[in-house]
């Protein structure tokens, strides 16, 4: 006779999205985390349930506020969030911080750190803090934030904030999913030139030298200086800057007022849904390019065709650009653009 585990238990882990909208719009927090857990999986292809849940949240959309943070490792971009995001709180709104922490190229892992320097949001009922492995895609940012944020705003959060992980100049994917982007900056860091270089540094809309405090107050004013003649230089003086603390933030209303006026700006000129427009496009190309590069790998075809090309790479003394004649001429004869029809 069959025996019954008395303390088996169904997987209760496993994601129910039938109803996975309705819970999601209704505040469930639980529920929108593995929203977002089933979004970062590439293999999960039933998302009718998204469309629902945005649907019927269009509103709380429109009227959210996406900021963004980011800056070189170590400039406190968490102790930012919390200090700011608190204040926030004190004014009676809602928060959700979508924080990306980088991967290991070995590993694949990610310590997922960032929560815990964010004591103060952290057992609020009115915050949502989802810390992500950025699983080494390039930018800062995941393929999937910026259907998590949407998704966070479907919920009822008012203020969203995404964390990068620490980026150079040329990392600029942050940019295509806020509406304010917060550059922070170290105080003795860098010099005008790095400044005015293009790039991250040519994005951030609050440009924030932070950790001004203590022994490096008098580094930040000289940083403050150096800045605010690199922009004007630059051609960028018109964007807002200035120095804080988190652990003294003794002008947080002045920052606060600061993002305020840059939100009422944009959404007066109309550039704000203009940005956000062609954010959605910009995402949309890198679906696309996902999920060509997703086929490529798997199907049967390319994916020996793939194989190939790096042994043929690996064992001739041509240097990769080189192959690429061989790429293009196996896509053109798979996808002939001449259809060899005539009437």
């Amino acid at each position: 006779m069959d025996t019954i585990n008395p303390k088996y238990r169904p997987n209760s882990n496993k994601l129910d999205i039938n109803n996975l909208a309705e819970k999601i719009f209704s505040g469930d927090k639980l529920a929108l985390a593995r929203g977002i857990t089933y979004l970062e999986n590439d293999q999960n292809k039933d998302v009718s349930w998204v469309k629902e849940l945005l649907t019927k949240g269009g509103e709380r959309i429109k009227q959210s506020i996406r900021i963004g943070v980011t800056g070189p490792p170590g400039v406190g971009k968490s102790s930012f969030i919390n200090r700011y995001g608190s204040y926030l709180l004190s004014k009676g709104h809602s928060i959700a911080v979508l924080a990306v922490d980088p991967s290991s190229s070995i590993t694949k892992g990610s310590i997922l750190g960032d929560k815990t320097r964010m004591e103060q949001l952290g057992h609020h009922e009115k915050v949502f803090i989802r810390p992500s492995p950025s699983s080494l895609h390039l930018g800062g940012i995941r393929p999937s934030t910026l259907a998590s944020i949407q998704l966070c705003e479907a919920a009822g959060y008012e203020y969203i904030f995404v964390e990068s992980v620490g980026v150079g100049q040329s990392e600029t994917g942050i940019s295509d999913v806020v509406d304010i982007l917060c550059l922070l900056f170290l105080p003795g860091s860098g010099d005008d030139i790095q400044t005015i270089k293009k790039g991250i540094n040519e994005l951030g809309d609050i440009c924030i030298i932070h950790k001004a405090d203590g022994p490096q107050k008098d580094l930040a004013k000289e940083r403050f200086h150096i800045l605010r003649k690199a922009m004007q230089d630059g051609g960028m003086g018109k964007r807002s800057l200035i120095q804080f603390s988190s652990l003294h933030p003794e002008n947080i209303a002045q920052l606060d007022t600061l993002i305020e006026e840059e939100i009422a700006t944009r959404k007066s000129d109309g550039t704000w849904m203009t940005k956000r427009t062609n954010q959605k496009n910009t995402w949309l190309q890198t679906e696309m390019m996902l999920i060509l590069k997703n086929f490529i790998e798997q199907h049967p075809i390319f994916a020996e065709k793939l194989q190939q090309l790096y042994s043929d790479n690996e064992a001739s003394e041509t240097i990769p650009i080189e192959m690429r004649s061989a790429i293009f001429t196996f896509l053109t004869e798979s996808f002939p653009t001449d259809s060899g029809s005539s009437s």
